[in-house]
């Protein structure tokens, strides 16, 4: 990965291309680029799907084209779920329940510091003195007579397993949340970055963050030029080859912000103007996902190239995605073709093909139906992590 330190202007970096025409700057870092630029240059089109599940299923579907093996994974493991994803949820759900008596709000600004700090200290207790082990006591009555057969046995011990697993993560989610309110003036946009990477860990998945591996590098080709990629955490697959070594592949490309969706009522008027005028949904003309900054949607279109070029869990046929602006997530996905980064490479006017990228609405993890909306799509990548 060739980073560029955060301190060099954007232009320090590039030289010069003989490549006429080419709108995104030359060996340059996705950093530097605009949706304006890439939607025109890269053959872009957006989409936008309100519901995230949805926009999930759809994606893993097309991404997954004719391959009937994953095909068959996603419908008994996802869209008729197996024990393991049963008692995951189950036990999610619960947590979800307990979590909205401290936690429901819209802005961390609003999130009281005694709130988090309850729930701290109820996560502090071990895990038999806990709301948990509670709810796995009334589990148990539901299988009351038959507690002697074999499949009842192994149940009860997934469930219980499975919540002490929750328990314990969510208490390092615990102690972020609280290192974020007890700073809300100066909270960093790492702190933010670190909030949201403890969330998603509370789910089983591996979240990596990338900016403290120099090593890891992602980029895609743009005629003659390398785009180089860098981007805040990506979440991982990572698998055993038969030669012994960890074979790594991205479910999932996450870009953060510390602030929230910015409100553009102030703004003048060509500034707006110029906001609407780019990344309009295909099929309703309207602007796809406009709570997203044009900027910050250029940056993160790059990543997901750059990582699909490569490195997806679904080889060339595109990957998934994530922007957290401040505790709200945006669902992402993007989908390509191997025929369509041959065309990026050569750009041959006369066979062009498409990319298209889509955008759900967004949802707070730091409120009950945001929650609530995230936990089938998190569980949904926890299951790509075997394929």
């Amino acid at each position: 990965m060739i980073r560029t330190s955060k301190n060099i202007k954007t232009g320090d970096k590039r030289i010069h291309s003989d490549m006429e025409g080419d709108n995104v700057p030359p060996n340059s870092n996705t950093n530097d680029c605009n949706v304006d630029v890439f939607s025109s240059d890269l053959q872009l089109s957006f989409r936008y799907e309100e519901d995230p599940r949805s926009l999930f299923i759809i994606g893993y579907h097309r991404f997954l084209g004719r391959n009937v093996h994953h095909k068959e994974f996603m419908r008994k493991h996802y869209l008729n779920p197996d024990e393991d994803y049963l008692a995951k949820e189950s036990c999610l759900q619960f947590a979800l329940a307990e979590w909205e008596n401290m936690i429901n709000t819209e802005v961390i600004n609003d999130v009281q510091a005694v709130d988090v700090f309850q729930m701290n200290q109820e996560l502090e207790k071990p895990f038999l003195h806990s709301a948990f082990n509670e709810y796995l006591l009334e589990e148990d009555k539901k299988f009351e007579g038959s507690e002697l057969l074999e499949h009842v046995k192994e149940k009860k011990k997934l469930l219980q397993e499975t919540c002490q697993k929750i328990y314990t993560k969510m208490k390092l989610f615990s102690d972020q949340l609280l290192s974020v309110v007890s700073h809300k003036k100066s909270a960093s946009e790492r702190m933010m970055q670190d909030l949201f990477l403890s969330f998603v860990k509370i789910f089983d998945l591996t979240i990596f963050d990338t900016t403290y591996s120099p090593n890891l590098g992602f980029h895609f080709h743009n005629g003659r030029n390398v785009i180089q990629s860098e981007p805040d955490a990506v979440i991982l697959s990572n698998t055993l080859t038969p030669e012994m070594e960890i074979e790594s592949k991205v479910i999932a490309v996450v870009k953060v912000r510390q602030n929230y969706s910015n409100d553009r009522r102030n703004e003048p008027p060509d500034k707006k103007l110029k906001v609407r005028s780019v990344a309009r949904d295909k099929m309703t003309g309207n602007i796809a996902a406009e709570h997203v900054d044009p900027l910050l949607k250029g940056e993160h279109i790059g990543e997901m190239l750059a990582v699909a070029e490569s490195s997806s869990v679904f080889g060339q046929n595109g990957v998934f995605g994530f922007i957290v602006q401040g505790t709200k997530v945006t669902l992402v996905s993007l989908e390509t073709k191997k025929e369509y980064f041959e065309y990026l490479k050569t750009k041959d006017k006369s066979k062009l093909f498409e990319a298209e990228v889509t955008y759900s609405k967004e949802c707070n993890f730091l409120s009950k139906n945001g929650r609530k909306e995230l936990i089938p799509i998190l569980l949904g990548m926890e299951k790509l992590v075997n394929l």
